[in-house]
């Protein structure tokens, strides 16, 4: 995947929770990267936005309900991958909806498809919430990060699937 900016240019912040670590990349356009379960070393200098975020997902991690007020970089994405990852960032905690459901709000319908792999190329889940995107069934569908975080992160918002 092309990337506006590598991963040697952000500024990066590691947080911990109980399901392992969650790193964040951040670059000048905005948050670029979560990594659920990254490891590498953190930027000895964090900005303010960064650190606010950090807080925020503290907050969402912890169980609480969080809305992300965030700059999210995502120059690199392909007009219909950005129209689909900026619909699912408007899905409400808790919330789930279908890759169908996505792919009628973004104008498409018969790109459910396309939806999911969307999903699984998201480069910032969490704030882009593509977990509480399910099958057309009510299944869990894919995860890029692996169907355990998917459990783990719709269990922290009080949905079973």
């Amino acid at each position: 995947m092309k990337q506006a900016e590598k991963d040697g240019d952000l500024v990066w912040a590691t947080l911990q929770t109980a399901k392992g670590p969650v790193r964040v990349g951040w670059g000048k356009q905005g948050l670029s990267r979560i990594e659920l379960g990254g490891s590498g070393k953190d930027s000895a200098s964090i900005p303010d936005e960064l650190k606010s975020l950090k807080q925020d997902l503290e907050n969402f991690f912890s169980g609480r309900k969080t809305r992300f007020k965030v700059r999210l970089n995502l120059t690199d994405e392909p007009e219909f991958t950005r129209k689909v990852l900026l619909a699912c960032a408007r899905i409400p905690f808790g919330e789930t909806r279908t890759y169908g459901d996505l792919a009628r709000e973004v104008g498409n319908p018969r790109a459910a498809r396309a939806v999911g792999q969307a999903m699984a190329r998201n480069p910032i889940p969490v704030v882009i919430p593509c977990h509480r995107v399910l099958g057309s069934g009510g299944g869990l569908g894919g995860f890029g990060c692996g169907l355990d975080w998917k459990r783990f992160l719709l269990s922290l918002e009080g949905v079973s699937v």
